[in-house]
Protein backbone atom coordinates (compact mmCIF):
# COMPACT_ATOMS: atom_id res chain seq x y z
CA UNK A 1 0.00 0.00 0.00
CA UNK A 2 2.95 2.47 1.00
CA UNK A 3 4.37 2.25 -2.65
CA UNK A 4 1.65 3.29 -4.32
CA UNK A 5 1.12 6.16 -1.24
CA UNK A 6 4.78 7.39 -2.28
CA UNK A 7 3.77 7.46 -5.77
CA UNK A 8 0.77 9.57 -5.52
CA UNK A 9 2.51 11.83 -2.66
CA UNK A 10 5.58 12.48 -5.55
CA UNK A 11 2.79 13.12 -7.89
CA UNK A 12 0.46 14.71 -6.22
CA UNK A 13 3.24 17.27 -4.94
CA UNK A 14 4.51 18.32 -8.80
CA UNK A 15 1.11 18.22 -9.39
CA UNK A 16 -0.03 20.96 -6.93
CA UNK A 17 3.16 22.97 -7.58
CA UNK A 18 2.12 23.13 -11.16
CA UNK A 19 -1.65 23.83 -10.20
CA UNK A 20 -0.45 26.58 -7.45
CA UNK A 21 1.28 28.02 -10.55
CA UNK A 22 -1.75 27.88 -12.94
CA UNK A 23 -3.84 29.39 -9.70
CA UNK A 24 -1.69 31.95 -9.15
CA UNK A 25 -1.43 32.84 -12.55
CA UNK A 26 -5.24 32.91 -13.56
CA UNK A 27 -5.93 35.37 -10.42
CA UNK A 28 -2.94 37.49 -11.86
CA UNK A 29 -3.94 38.18 -14.94
CA UNK A 30 -7.85 37.75 -14.71
CA UNK A 31 -8.89 38.32 -10.73
CA UNK A 32 -12.43 37.72 -9.68
CA UNK A 33 -13.70 39.66 -12.95
CA UNK A 34 -15.39 38.68 -15.98
CA UNK A 35 -13.15 36.28 -17.53
CA UNK A 36 -12.33 34.54 -14.08
CA UNK A 37 -16.06 34.11 -12.95
CA UNK A 38 -16.86 32.55 -16.62
CA UNK A 39 -14.41 30.38 -16.91
CA UNK A 40 -14.53 28.83 -12.86
CA UNK A 41 -18.81 28.64 -13.79
CA UNK A 42 -18.08 27.00 -17.01
CA UNK A 43 -15.89 24.77 -14.96
CA UNK A 44 -18.66 23.82 -12.44
CA UNK A 45 -21.18 23.54 -14.87
CA UNK A 46 -18.69 21.00 -17.12
CA UNK A 47 -17.97 18.92 -13.79
CA UNK A 48 -21.33 18.55 -11.86
CA UNK A 49 -23.63 16.56 -14.08
CA UNK A 50 -21.19 13.70 -14.69
CA UNK A 51 -17.83 14.00 -12.58
CA UNK A 52 -19.66 12.56 -9.23
CA UNK A 53 -21.18 10.19 -11.19
CA UNK A 54 -18.01 8.55 -13.24
CA UNK A 55 -15.90 8.82 -9.51
CA UNK A 56 -17.91 6.70 -7.55
CA UNK A 57 -18.79 4.68 -10.35
CA UNK A 58 -14.96 3.66 -10.88
CA UNK A 59 -13.81 4.35 -7.45
CA UNK A 60 -17.06 2.53 -5.67
CA UNK A 61 -17.79 0.04 -7.77
CA UNK A 62 -14.91 -0.85 -10.43
CA UNK A 63 -11.82 -0.50 -8.73
CA UNK A 64 -12.24 -2.71 -5.14
CA UNK A 65 -13.89 -5.37 -7.73
CA UNK A 66 -11.38 -5.37 -10.29
CA UNK A 67 -8.47 -5.46 -7.59
CA UNK A 68 -10.62 -8.40 -5.86
CA UNK A 69 -10.64 -10.04 -8.95
CA UNK A 70 -7.78 -9.85 -10.45
CA UNK A 71 -6.06 -11.93 -8.01
CA UNK A 72 -8.66 -14.22 -8.38
CA UNK A 73 -10.32 -14.42 -10.89
CA UNK A 74 -8.38 -12.09 -13.71
CA UNK A 75 -10.61 -13.31 -16.77
CA UNK A 76 -13.24 -11.41 -14.57
CA UNK A 77 -11.29 -8.67 -14.15
CA UNK A 78 -10.52 -7.79 -17.71
CA UNK A 79 -14.33 -8.67 -18.45
CA UNK A 80 -15.04 -5.57 -16.01
CA UNK A 81 -12.94 -3.69 -17.28
CA UNK A 82 -14.39 -3.83 -21.05
CA UNK A 83 -17.94 -3.41 -19.81
CA UNK A 84 -17.00 -0.47 -17.89
CA UNK A 85 -15.42 0.98 -20.72
CA UNK A 86 -18.12 0.58 -23.03
CA UNK A 87 -21.11 2.06 -20.37
CA UNK A 88 -18.77 5.17 -19.65
CA UNK A 89 -17.77 5.87 -23.11
CA UNK A 90 -21.36 5.64 -24.75
CA UNK A 91 -22.64 7.59 -21.32
CA UNK A 92 -19.85 10.63 -21.02
CA UNK A 93 -21.02 10.82 -25.16
CA UNK A 94 -24.95 11.38 -24.26
CA UNK A 95 -24.52 14.04 -21.53
CA UNK A 96 -21.34 15.96 -23.82
CA UNK A 97 -24.48 16.18 -26.05
CA UNK A 98 -26.99 17.28 -23.66
CA UNK A 99 -24.68 19.78 -22.18
CA UNK A 100 -23.45 21.53 -25.26
CA UNK A 101 -27.33 21.62 -26.25
CA UNK A 102 -28.42 23.12 -23.07
CA UNK A 103 -25.66 25.00 -21.53
CA UNK A 104 -27.32 28.36 -21.73
CA UNK A 105 -30.44 27.33 -19.38
CA UNK A 106 -27.49 25.77 -17.19
CA UNK A 107 -25.50 28.60 -17.10
CA UNK A 108 -28.43 30.48 -15.45
CA UNK A 109 -29.70 28.17 -13.63
CA UNK A 110 -26.10 27.60 -11.40
CA UNK A 111 -25.44 31.81 -11.61
CA UNK A 112 -29.12 33.54 -11.70
CA UNK A 113 -26.77 36.50 -10.35
CA UNK A 114 -24.67 36.76 -13.68
CA UNK A 115 -25.69 39.69 -16.24
CA UNK A 116 -26.33 38.64 -19.77
CA UNK A 117 -22.32 39.13 -20.50
CA UNK A 118 -20.64 37.03 -18.06
CA UNK A 119 -23.52 34.43 -19.00
CA UNK A 120 -22.60 34.36 -22.46
CA UNK A 121 -18.90 33.76 -21.96
CA UNK A 122 -19.52 31.01 -19.35
CA UNK A 123 -22.04 29.48 -22.02
CA UNK A 124 -19.08 29.50 -24.78
CA UNK A 125 -16.75 28.17 -22.43
CA UNK A 126 -19.63 25.22 -21.12
CA UNK A 127 -19.55 24.00 -24.80
CA UNK A 128 -15.73 24.13 -25.77
CA UNK A 129 -15.62 21.82 -22.23
CA UNK A 130 -17.96 19.30 -23.53
CA UNK A 131 -16.01 17.92 -25.89
CA UNK A 132 -13.36 16.80 -23.40
CA UNK A 133 -16.05 15.16 -21.11
CA UNK A 134 -15.92 11.37 -23.15
CA UNK A 135 -11.83 11.63 -22.37
CA UNK A 136 -12.52 12.59 -18.91
CA UNK A 137 -14.88 9.49 -18.36
CA UNK A 138 -12.55 6.79 -19.71
CA UNK A 139 -9.56 8.54 -18.28
CA UNK A 140 -10.75 7.60 -14.94
CA UNK A 141 -11.21 3.85 -15.71
CA UNK A 142 -7.99 3.67 -17.06
CA UNK A 143 -6.21 5.96 -14.18
CA UNK A 144 -7.93 3.05 -11.42
CA UNK A 145 -6.96 0.01 -13.61
CA UNK A 146 -3.33 1.46 -13.86
CA UNK A 147 -3.29 1.93 -10.34
CA UNK A 148 -4.73 -1.39 -9.42
CA UNK A 149 -1.84 -2.64 -11.05
CA UNK A 150 0.84 -1.41 -9.05
CA UNK A 151 1.97 1.44 -10.91
CA UNK A 152 -0.27 4.37 -10.27
CA UNK A 153 1.61 7.12 -12.91
CA UNK A 154 -1.72 8.33 -14.83
CA UNK A 155 -3.26 8.61 -11.55
CA UNK A 156 -0.09 10.54 -10.31
CA UNK A 157 0.58 12.73 -13.58
CA UNK A 158 -3.42 13.23 -14.49
CA UNK A 159 -2.60 17.27 -12.07
CA UNK A 160 0.11 17.89 -13.59
CA UNK A 161 -0.81 17.78 -17.07
CA UNK A 162 -4.28 19.19 -16.83
CA UNK A 163 -2.53 22.16 -14.99
CA UNK A 164 0.05 22.74 -18.51
CA UNK A 165 -3.20 22.60 -20.14
CA UNK A 166 -4.94 25.34 -18.08
CA UNK A 167 -1.81 27.14 -18.05
CA UNK A 168 -0.70 27.54 -21.68
CA UNK A 169 -4.34 28.35 -22.57
CA UNK A 170 -4.71 30.91 -20.18
CA UNK A 171 -1.38 32.83 -21.17
CA UNK A 172 -2.47 32.48 -24.81
CA UNK A 173 -5.93 33.78 -23.67
CA UNK A 174 -4.25 36.74 -22.42
CA UNK A 175 -1.56 37.09 -24.75
CA UNK A 176 -3.71 37.12 -27.80
CA UNK A 177 -7.00 38.55 -25.39
CA UNK A 178 -9.52 35.29 -26.69
CA UNK A 179 -10.74 33.90 -23.20
CA UNK A 180 -12.23 31.10 -25.10
CA UNK A 181 -8.68 29.19 -25.31
CA UNK A 182 -8.59 28.82 -21.47
CA UNK A 183 -11.31 25.99 -21.98
CA UNK A 184 -9.55 24.65 -24.65
CA UNK A 185 -5.95 24.15 -23.06
CA UNK A 186 -8.37 21.89 -20.60
CA UNK A 187 -9.91 19.77 -23.60
CA UNK A 188 -6.40 19.17 -25.31
CA UNK A 189 -4.93 17.91 -21.82
CA UNK A 190 -7.46 15.66 -21.64
CA UNK A 191 -6.90 14.51 -24.97
CA UNK A 192 -3.31 13.57 -23.99
CA UNK A 193 -4.44 11.85 -21.06
CA UNK A 194 -6.62 10.02 -22.89
CA UNK A 195 -4.61 8.43 -25.52
CA UNK A 196 -1.24 7.92 -22.53
CA UNK A 197 -4.13 5.44 -20.92
CA UNK A 198 -5.45 4.01 -23.96
CA UNK A 199 -1.94 2.93 -24.61
CA UNK A 200 -0.96 2.12 -20.82
CA UNK A 201 -4.47 -0.09 -20.46
CA UNK A 202 -3.51 -2.04 -23.83
CA UNK A 203 -0.23 -2.81 -22.67
CA UNK A 204 -1.62 -4.43 -19.70
CA UNK A 205 -3.08 -6.19 -21.53
CA UNK A 206 -6.74 -5.04 -20.92
CA UNK A 207 -9.03 -5.53 -23.74
CA UNK A 208 -11.62 -2.60 -24.91
CA UNK A 209 -14.31 -4.68 -27.09
CA UNK A 210 -17.09 -6.56 -24.52
CA UNK A 211 -17.80 -8.71 -27.59
CA UNK A 212 -14.40 -10.25 -26.88
CA UNK A 213 -15.28 -11.52 -23.66
CA UNK A 214 -17.72 -14.03 -22.47
CA UNK A 215 -20.57 -12.54 -21.60
CA UNK A 216 -20.89 -15.15 -18.71
CA UNK A 217 -18.26 -13.34 -17.22
CA UNK A 218 -19.26 -9.89 -17.62
CA UNK A 219 -22.50 -9.98 -17.08
CA UNK A 220 -21.98 -11.01 -13.27
CA UNK A 221 -19.08 -8.86 -13.20
CA UNK A 222 -20.76 -5.79 -13.89
CA UNK A 223 -23.74 -6.53 -12.17
CA UNK A 224 -21.58 -6.95 -8.90
CA UNK A 225 -20.37 -3.21 -9.77
CA UNK A 226 -23.74 -2.10 -10.17
CA UNK A 227 -24.93 -3.30 -7.06
CA UNK A 228 -22.32 -0.88 -5.23
CA UNK A 229 -23.04 1.91 -7.66
CA UNK A 230 -26.72 1.74 -6.91
CA UNK A 231 -26.31 3.14 -3.62
CA UNK A 232 -23.66 5.49 -4.32
CA UNK A 233 -25.37 6.87 -7.60
CA UNK A 234 -26.98 9.21 -4.82
CA UNK A 235 -23.89 10.50 -3.48
CA UNK A 236 -23.29 12.68 -6.72
CA UNK A 237 -26.63 14.01 -6.75
CA UNK A 238 -26.52 14.79 -3.41
CA UNK A 239 -22.95 16.92 -3.73
CA UNK A 240 -24.29 18.23 -7.33
CA UNK A 241 -27.33 19.54 -5.54
CA UNK A 242 -25.30 20.81 -2.78
CA UNK A 243 -22.91 22.57 -5.41
CA UNK A 244 -25.62 24.01 -7.31
CA UNK A 245 -26.88 25.72 -3.93
CA UNK A 246 -23.31 26.89 -3.51
CA UNK A 247 -23.15 28.68 -6.97
CA UNK A 248 -26.42 30.23 -6.59
CA UNK A 249 -26.19 31.46 -2.63
CA UNK A 250 -22.36 33.18 -4.19
CA UNK A 251 -23.75 34.50 -7.45
CA UNK A 252 -26.90 36.21 -5.39
CA UNK A 253 -24.48 37.53 -2.38
CA UNK A 254 -21.40 38.67 -5.00
CA UNK A 255 -20.63 37.88 -8.29
CA UNK A 256 -17.04 37.50 -7.26
CA UNK A 257 -17.60 34.82 -5.31
CA UNK A 258 -17.94 32.61 -8.06
CA UNK A 259 -13.91 32.62 -8.30
CA UNK A 260 -13.25 33.70 -5.13
CA UNK A 261 -14.82 30.50 -3.63
CA UNK A 262 -12.53 28.49 -6.50
CA UNK A 263 -9.58 30.26 -5.46
CA UNK A 264 -10.16 29.16 -2.05
CA UNK A 265 -11.61 25.75 -2.50
CA UNK A 266 -8.21 25.36 -4.73
CA UNK A 267 -6.23 25.90 -1.40
CA UNK A 268 -8.17 23.48 0.72
CA UNK A 269 -8.43 20.99 -2.27
CA UNK A 270 -4.87 21.14 -2.89
CA UNK A 271 -4.39 20.15 0.89
CA UNK A 272 -6.53 17.07 0.30
CA UNK A 273 -5.29 16.12 -2.66
CA UNK A 274 -1.43 16.31 -1.31
CA UNK A 275 -2.45 14.19 1.88
CA UNK A 276 -5.33 12.51 2.04
CA UNK A 277 -5.94 11.68 -1.52
CA UNK A 278 -2.55 8.62 -1.77
CA UNK A 279 -3.87 7.74 1.39
CA UNK A 280 -7.49 7.11 0.03
CA UNK A 281 -6.81 5.79 -3.27
CA UNK A 282 -3.94 3.13 -2.08
CA UNK A 283 -6.43 2.34 0.74
CA UNK A 284 -9.22 1.70 -1.85
CA UNK A 285 -7.04 -0.25 -4.37
CA UNK A 286 -5.24 -2.75 -1.45
CA UNK A 287 -7.81 -2.42 1.54
CA UNK A 288 -10.38 -4.37 0.04
CA UNK A 289 -8.41 -7.60 0.38
CA UNK A 290 -7.10 -6.95 4.00
CA UNK A 291 -8.00 -8.82 7.18
CA UNK A 292 -10.41 -6.95 9.35
CA UNK A 293 -7.38 -6.48 11.37
CA UNK A 294 -5.02 -5.76 9.24
CA UNK A 295 -7.27 -3.32 7.68
CA UNK A 296 -8.47 -1.53 11.18
CA UNK A 297 -4.48 -0.82 11.61
CA UNK A 298 -3.87 0.45 8.50
CA UNK A 299 -7.03 2.66 8.93
CA UNK A 300 -5.98 3.69 12.36
CA UNK A 301 -2.68 4.93 11.35
CA UNK A 302 -3.61 6.55 8.41
CA UNK A 303 -5.92 9.16 10.20
CA UNK A 304 -3.42 9.76 12.73
CA UNK A 305 -1.13 10.72 10.70
CA UNK A 306 -3.65 12.90 8.71
CA UNK A 307 -4.54 14.25 12.32
CA UNK A 308 -0.90 15.34 12.84
CA UNK A 309 -0.34 16.81 9.14
CA UNK A 310 -3.74 18.53 8.98
CA UNK A 311 -4.40 19.89 12.59
CA UNK A 312 -1.50 22.77 12.40
CA UNK A 313 -2.37 23.30 8.80
CA UNK A 314 -5.84 24.11 9.32
CA UNK A 315 -5.39 26.05 12.16
CA UNK A 316 -2.50 28.01 11.19
CA UNK A 317 -4.66 29.03 7.40
CA UNK A 318 -7.66 29.76 9.50
CA UNK A 319 -5.89 32.45 11.53
CA UNK A 320 -3.90 33.72 8.88
CA UNK A 321 -6.21 33.91 5.43
CA UNK A 322 -6.17 37.18 4.65
CA UNK A 323 -2.23 37.35 5.25
CA UNK A 324 -1.92 34.07 2.38
CA UNK A 325 -4.36 35.64 0.21
CA UNK A 326 -2.07 39.03 -0.09
CA UNK A 327 0.75 36.61 -0.22
CA UNK A 328 0.28 34.49 -2.88
CA UNK A 329 -3.03 35.83 -5.02
CA UNK A 330 -3.13 39.75 -4.58
CA UNK A 331 -1.53 41.03 -8.26
CA UNK A 332 -2.42 42.71 -11.06
CA UNK A 333 -6.30 42.11 -12.12
CA UNK A 334 -6.66 40.40 -8.00
CA UNK A 335 -7.23 43.64 -6.58
CA UNK A 336 -8.43 44.92 -3.38
CA UNK A 337 -12.16 43.28 -3.27
CA UNK A 338 -10.96 40.16 -4.54
CA UNK A 339 -8.68 39.95 -1.30
CA UNK A 340 -11.54 40.11 0.77
CA UNK A 341 -13.98 37.99 -0.56
CA UNK A 342 -11.49 35.24 -1.08
CA UNK A 343 -9.91 35.37 2.01
CA UNK A 344 -13.40 35.34 3.91
CA UNK A 345 -14.05 31.81 2.25
CA UNK A 346 -10.87 30.66 2.98
CA UNK A 347 -10.96 31.53 6.62
CA UNK A 348 -14.29 29.35 7.35
CA UNK A 349 -13.00 26.35 5.03
CA UNK A 350 -9.98 25.96 6.00
CA UNK A 351 -11.35 25.52 10.17
CA UNK A 352 -12.25 21.87 8.75
CA UNK A 353 -9.67 21.15 6.57
CA UNK A 354 -8.52 17.94 9.03
CA UNK A 355 -11.68 17.03 8.86
CA UNK A 356 -11.96 17.78 5.29
CA UNK A 357 -8.85 15.22 5.04
CA UNK A 358 -10.31 12.64 7.37
CA UNK A 359 -13.27 12.71 5.22
CA UNK A 360 -12.29 11.73 2.52
CA UNK A 361 -9.93 8.67 3.34
CA UNK A 362 -12.86 7.41 5.68
CA UNK A 363 -15.28 7.23 2.95
CA UNK A 364 -12.54 5.24 0.89
CA UNK A 365 -11.54 3.14 3.31
CA UNK A 366 -15.58 2.49 3.94
CA UNK A 367 -15.86 2.07 -0.28
CA UNK A 368 -12.56 -0.56 -0.17
CA UNK A 369 -14.45 -2.74 2.95
CA UNK A 370 -18.20 -2.30 0.99
CA UNK A 371 -19.80 0.12 2.83
CA UNK A 372 -21.15 2.11 0.52
CA UNK A 373 -24.58 2.92 2.07
CA UNK A 374 -22.17 4.76 4.79
CA UNK A 375 -20.92 7.05 2.52
CA UNK A 376 -24.20 7.76 1.27
CA UNK A 377 -25.82 8.57 4.86
CA UNK A 378 -22.48 11.01 5.59
CA UNK A 379 -22.40 12.33 2.39
CA UNK A 380 -26.19 13.39 2.49
CA UNK A 381 -25.97 14.37 6.42
CA UNK A 382 -23.11 16.38 5.35
CA UNK A 383 -24.69 17.72 2.61
CA UNK A 384 -28.28 19.18 4.03
CA UNK A 385 -25.90 21.30 6.77
CA UNK A 386 -24.24 22.76 4.27
CA UNK A 387 -27.38 23.75 2.35
CA UNK A 388 -29.81 24.97 4.80
CA UNK A 389 -26.60 27.23 6.21
CA UNK A 390 -26.42 28.91 3.19
CA UNK A 391 -29.80 29.27 2.63
CA UNK A 392 -30.61 30.63 5.93
CA UNK A 393 -27.13 32.13 6.87
CA UNK A 394 -26.42 33.84 4.05
CA UNK A 395 -28.00 36.72 4.38
CA UNK A 396 -26.55 37.38 7.64
CA UNK A 397 -22.72 35.92 7.77
CA UNK A 398 -22.50 37.20 3.99
CA UNK A 399 -19.44 35.24 1.48
CA UNK A 400 -18.24 33.36 4.59
CA UNK A 401 -21.12 31.23 4.74
CA UNK A 402 -19.73 29.27 1.73
CA UNK A 403 -16.27 28.35 3.72
CA UNK A 404 -18.18 27.59 7.09
CA UNK A 405 -20.48 25.97 6.13
CA UNK A 406 -18.25 23.44 3.53
CA UNK A 407 -16.37 23.16 7.03
CA UNK A 408 -19.84 21.77 8.95
CA UNK A 409 -20.27 19.56 6.14
CA UNK A 410 -16.51 17.96 6.38
CA UNK A 411 -16.98 17.70 10.07
CA UNK A 412 -20.41 15.94 9.83
CA UNK A 413 -19.19 13.59 7.49
CA UNK A 414 -15.67 12.71 9.20
CA UNK A 415 -17.55 12.04 12.00
CA UNK A 416 -19.97 9.29 10.68
CA UNK A 417 -17.73 7.72 8.70
CA UNK A 418 -15.02 7.12 11.36
CA UNK A 419 -18.09 6.03 13.80
CA UNK A 420 -19.57 3.36 10.67
CA UNK A 421 -15.25 2.19 10.76
CA UNK A 422 -15.60 2.01 14.46
CA UNK A 423 -12.66 4.39 15.08
CA UNK A 424 -14.22 6.81 16.85
CA UNK A 425 -13.23 4.90 20.71
CA UNK A 426 -9.95 4.10 19.43
CA UNK A 427 -8.99 7.76 18.15
CA UNK A 428 -10.81 9.16 21.54
CA UNK A 429 -7.71 10.16 23.35
CA UNK A 430 -6.17 11.86 20.14
CA UNK A 431 -9.10 13.79 19.71
CA UNK A 432 -8.80 15.15 23.32
CA UNK A 433 -5.25 15.90 22.50
CA UNK A 434 -5.90 18.00 19.54
CA UNK A 435 -9.13 19.57 21.14
CA UNK A 436 -6.68 20.88 23.74
CA UNK A 437 -3.62 21.90 21.44
CA UNK A 438 -6.61 23.91 19.28
CA UNK A 439 -7.73 25.41 22.46
CA UNK A 440 -4.28 26.36 23.93
CA UNK A 441 -3.17 27.71 20.17
CA UNK A 442 -6.03 30.00 20.40
CA UNK A 443 -5.45 31.50 23.93
CA UNK A 444 -1.88 31.41 22.78
CA UNK A 445 -2.64 33.97 20.25
CA UNK A 446 -5.08 35.59 22.20
CA UNK A 447 -2.59 36.63 25.42
CA UNK A 448 0.36 37.96 22.97
CA UNK A 449 -1.99 40.12 20.91
CA UNK A 450 -2.71 41.54 24.64
CA UNK A 451 0.58 42.12 25.24
CA UNK A 452 1.94 43.09 22.10
CA UNK A 453 -0.76 44.16 20.13
CA UNK A 454 0.17 41.56 16.96
CA UNK A 455 -0.52 42.63 13.82
CA UNK A 456 -0.95 40.31 10.55
CA UNK A 457 2.82 39.01 9.98
CA UNK A 458 3.14 39.07 14.02
CA UNK A 459 0.46 36.43 14.38
CA UNK A 460 1.44 34.15 11.65
CA UNK A 461 5.21 34.71 13.22
CA UNK A 462 3.55 33.49 16.51
CA UNK A 463 1.08 30.40 15.12
CA UNK A 464 4.50 29.06 13.76
CA UNK A 465 6.60 29.78 17.02
CA UNK A 466 3.54 27.88 18.22
CA UNK A 467 3.51 25.21 16.61
CA UNK A 468 7.41 24.52 16.82
CA UNK A 469 6.91 24.25 20.23
CA UNK A 470 4.02 21.64 20.09
CA UNK A 471 6.61 19.13 18.06
CA UNK A 472 9.25 19.64 20.63
CA UNK A 473 7.65 19.28 23.39
CA UNK A 474 5.56 16.40 22.31
CA UNK A 475 8.25 13.90 20.85
CA UNK A 476 5.15 11.39 19.97
CA UNK A 477 4.14 13.88 17.28
CA UNK A 478 7.96 13.70 15.79
CA UNK A 479 8.21 9.94 15.75
CA UNK A 480 5.12 9.18 14.19
CA UNK A 481 5.97 11.59 11.17
CA UNK A 482 9.92 10.15 11.07
CA UNK A 483 8.32 6.42 10.76
CA UNK A 484 5.42 7.50 8.00
CA UNK A 485 8.44 8.67 6.22
CA UNK A 486 10.62 5.47 6.59
CA UNK A 487 7.63 3.12 5.57
CA UNK A 488 7.39 5.65 2.16
CA UNK A 489 11.26 5.04 1.49
CA UNK A 490 10.48 1.30 2.85
CA UNK A 491 7.40 0.54 2.00
CA UNK A 492 5.49 -3.05 2.96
Amino acid sequence: MFSIVRVLLLGGFVGKILGVFRELLGAWLFGTGLIANAFRLSQSAFLIPLHGFVSDAVNGGFTPNFSHWREIDPPKAAALFSGMHLILLAVSCFASILLFVFSPQWVVLLAPGFDAESAAMATNMVRILTFALPAYAVVSLYAAADLVTGRGAITAARASVQSIGLILGTLFAWYLKEPLLIPLGFVLSYFYLGIWGFLAARAAGLVFDPRKHDWNLMRPALLSSWKVFRVLFWVPVILQINQIVERRVGSILNPESIAGLDYARFVTETLIILIAVPFALAGQAKMSTMTKENFEMRALYSIRILLIIGVPISIFLATNSELFVRLFFQRGAFGESSVQVTSAIISGQAIGIFAGLIAYAAQRFLNARGMNSAVLKATAIGACINITMNYFLGDYVGVQILGISGSCMAFAIAIIALNKLDLIQKLRRDFIFWISIILSNIAFIEVMNTFSGLGTTDKAIANMIFWLLIFLVFPKLRIELIDFYKRLKTPD
